[in-house]
């Protein structure tokens, strides 16, 4: 039986956590702004866009994401 792919935001949810804890969790250099942005996009309306830019962790940082949260959250959750 397969666990069902998440992204970040909805990992963070799930477990009832701020983006400061989830930082902590993430550890490693993972700062609450970091996360925040990984989680919720970065807003670029003012430069004429219309949607959220959502950043890319470093691959090592996708590797601890994945290795912390168990598989739930993979590389693939970043792509939208």
């Amino acid at each position: 039986m397969s666990k069902r792919k998440m992204t970040l935001e909805e990992f963070r949810k799930s477990k009832n956590m701020t983006f400061n804890e989830l930082a902590e969790f993430l550890g490693d250099g993972a700062t609450e702004s970091k996360v925040h942005q990984w989680c919720m996009g970065i807003n670029y309306r003012y430069k004429g866009a219309k949607e959220r830019r959502f950043p890319v962790p470093r691959s090592d940082m996708l590797k601890k994401i994945s290795e912390k949260t168990k598989g739930a959250v993979d590389f693939y959750s970043w792509q939208r």
